[in-house]
């Protein structure tokens, strides 16, 4: 087919044709320049202007109401853009016609306009529409002003006579700007943070009642009274505004529309303002669930730092410029000393108050180019962008001091260190796991130098690190294997010349590690959480083997084992005690329990009670390296003990220092005076026998008579040099 034939259009349109096209339309059309004066309609348009009593001359802005020289030329500012489509009411008679509107690019007719009666249900379509655009946004995961404003620029488009706007409610009751496309910026800004009131202008107000507020005269009425001045000038005459609420009845914020007459709001308005506010409503809830993800997913729920995702997400980040820059970084690892102790003593709720303001106190100070995180129960992680060594040291040294000031918590005053792992980047690692793990180490380096101090990571401590983990598979095999090997002291009785019971001493042998110290192991195994279980394994043995001695007829009186303060915090500790007694067909006056004196510090009612039920089973309680920790008659006095051990650095030079003399007299002479016995450790001369007794001890412990042995060890022995001990 050649051009010009049926189907086709010619290469240039025939202007008459085009004429006769539109005059012959159905559609009112028309064209009008930035002014609103019609400078081309059809037969169409000429009749809707001659029903409203205009003539060929008159300007658009005389056939609609809502259309002032100011609205129009918004319009064509946004029809130049894109066309734009919106509902006008006609001046005479109300009737409601969709009008749209198209730049063009001949003057003087650079719009063209097109007019069409709107049917009965233009106005729910409408916002239906307009319903269904908005939460489409907010599905696809717009961020929520993306989503406010495209809601109120198509309340605008399809009621031009109004400004539309979406303000958020704080949690601390102060308004902020979401979406305002038609609002001049210096609006927006002036009310930023202002708080909501019982005059708070329409916005404020509505929030602060949670009801609608209906304005249609800002200049007289009193809510408006601090507000008039900044809207007055702006044009705006009237404002209606609408509480959003959350499900939970919070308010979330306010939507609102201004007029720039006095007038209150149309049906149709009314209609969008119900709609607007619940779509606003969804999507306010929408974003809240979404923070309240993020923050679950990054973010501790208890102190509202970082947590470790976050964290290694900004060590990723901040080591990547690291390596382009080479700008030294920091990583400090702290963790609070003796933080389980409290915890479990004063309750977790006094420990979750204590680690939330401890929390507040490591971050006040710091630069906000550092990330504080949370990454376990006591433990927090600081990165320092921009830290050499020596800023790194000087920022740990002020943790540590804030650390330190006492917190007053349940009717009591409390006093917590920390010890902190250093590791630099680059020098140290490049990633983020070398780079954690350095500052791990060089944590337990801190803890090993006394604790409540820092350390940096030196590679040395690598192999350390390596030691200790290969040390704590060892006793993690010797208590499955059940290879732990103990170890039994006599303790001798002077005046009565006979054995009075034995102390159990465990030792950890491996074929690779050989010997591996009770000073190493019983720490790591605090550390672990294996140290109820080496207790339990270590009491289950020494009770198997006392009945085993008794059997072949040696006549051992009792046996003296240890517990750690963390056993008698177990519910059932008395029970399972009870059990290996009874599986053994031994009583309690077979058995002494060691104890330290920090148990006696830390104890509540419930350790208390516990101690009070093994001494009703007839078990001993012994106060083990008695004078060395933090004592008090007090504790002698409420806690139900029946034994003091002097420990072993009183007597090592009580010949030669008067003060461990004195120290050791007043251990007995305090032991007299409660009606304890007293057991002397360390006796290894027969100077230190001869002190000791002459003061009054006759519970001696140590290598004067003999060396810790192992059973079949003892047993030899008391059928030789020890035979004398036991009863003839």
């Amino acid at each position: 087919m050649k051009k010009g034939e049926a189907g086709l259009l010619p290469e240039q349109p025939d202007s008459a044709l085009l004429a006769e096209m539109v005059d012959t339309a159905p559609l009112a059309l028309a064209g009008a320049d930035q002014g609103g004066q019609l400078h081309h309609f059809n037969p169409a348009f000429a009749l809707l202007l001659e029903d409203a009593g205009l003539t060929g001359k008159a300007a658009i802005t005389a056939l609609f109401t809502s259309l002032d020289q100011a609205k129009w030329q918004g319009l064509c500012k946004r029809a130049e853009q894109a066309g734009l489509a919106l509902s006008l009411e006609r001046t005479k008679g109300g009737q409601l016609f969709e009008l749209s509107l198209r730049g063009r690019q001949h003057w003087p007719a650079a719009f063209t306009l097109c007019l069409k009666r709107c049917g009965p249900d233009f106005h729910r379509e409408s916002i239906q529409l307009l319903q269904s655009e908005v939460l489409q946004a907010v599905a696809q995961g717009e961020p929520l002003h993306h989503c406010m404003e495209l809601l109120c620029k198509r309340v605008e488009t399809l009621a031009p006579e109004l400004l539309c706007t979406v303000l958020l409610v704080d949690d601390d009751g102060k308004v902020h700007p979401c979406a305002a496309p038609s609002m001049a910026p210096l609006f927006s800004d002036a009310i930023d943070g202002e708080p909501i009131g019982p005059k708070a202008g329409s916005c404020g107000t509505a929030a602060w009642r949670r009801q609608p507020v209906e304005v249609t005269d800002i200049a007289t009425d009193p809510l408006w009274e601090h507000y008039k001045a900044l809207a007055l000038p702006l044009g705006l005459a009237a404002c209606w505004s609408s509480p959003i609420l959350f499900k939970d009845g919070k308010v979330a914020g306010t939507f609102a529309l201004y007029y720039r007459e006095k007038r209150g709001p149309s049906a149709f308005h009314r209609q969008m303002v119900e709609t607007c506010v619940h779509i606003c409503a969804l999507a306010m809830e929408h974003e809240r669930a979404q923070q309240q993800i993020h923050r679950l997913v990054f973010f501790d729920p208890l102190t509202g730092l970082p947590n470790r995702s976050l964290l290694r997400d900004r060590l990723e980040q901040a080591l990547t410029a690291t390596r382009f820059s080479r700008a030294p970084l920091a990583a400090l690892f702290i963790d609070l000393d003796n933080f389980k102790a409290i915890n479990e003593s004063l309750g977790h709720a006094v420990g979750d108050q204590l680690l939330q303001l401890l929390a507040g106190r490591l971050q006040d100070g710091l630069s906000h180019k550092h990330t504080l995180a949370r990454t376990g129960g006591d433990e927090f992680l600081l990165l320092a962008i921009d830290t050499d060594a020596n800023q790194a040291r000087t920022l740990a040294e002020g943790l540590l001091a804030r650390i330190q000031i006492p917190v007053q918590l349940a009717g009591r005053e409390l006093s917590i260190s920390a010890s902190i792992g250093i590791s630099l980047a680059p020098e140290d690692a490049t990633n983020v796991d070398t780079l954690l793990r350095n500052t791990e180490i060089a944590l337990h380096q801190a803890k090993d130098s006394g604790r409540n101090t820092w350390s940096f990571y030196k590679a040395a401590m690598n192999e350390s690190a390596q030691l200790r983990h290969q040390q704590l598979a060892a006793l993690r095999r010797a208590m499955a294997e059940k290879s732990l090997v103990l170890h039994y002291q006599p303790q001798i009785s002077v005046k009565e010349a006979r054995l009075a019971g034995l102390e159990v001493l465990a030792r950890c042998q491996d074929p690779a590690l050989g010997n591996i110290p009770p000073a190493v192991f019983i720490p790591l195994a605090e550390e672990s959480g294996l140290i109820c279980n080496l207790d339990c394994t270590v009491l289950e043995q020494a009770l198997v083997q006392l009945t085993a001695w008794r059997r072949q007829g040696l006549a051992i009186p009792a046996v003296a084992v240890n517990l750690s303060a963390l056993d008698f915090r177990q519910p059932d500790l008395v029970e399972r005690i009870q059990a290996l007694l009874q599986e053994q067909g031994l009583s309690g006056a077979d058995l002494t329990l060691e104890i330290t004196e920090g148990l006696l510090i830390e104890s509540n009612d419930q350790i208390l009670a516990t101690m009070e039920r093994l001494r009703a089973l007839g078990i001993s309680l012994s106060i083990d390296d008695f004078g060395t920790g933090f004592s008090s008659l007090s504790y002698l006095k409420r806690f139900p003990v029946a034994e003091l051990k002097v420990d072993r650095s009183f007597i090592r030079d009580i010949e030669t220092d008067p003060s461990d003399r004195t120290l050791t007299a007043a251990v007995i002479q305090l032991g007299a005076s409660f009606g304890l016995r007293v057991v002397a450790e360390g006796v290894e001369t027969q100077e230190q026998l001869e002190l000791v007794t002459g003061l009054g001890c006759d519970l001696i412990q140590g290598y004067h008579f003999a060396a810790p042995m192992t059973a079949p060890e003892l047993a030899l022995w008391l059928t030789g040099d020890g035979k004398a001990w036991l009863p003839q």
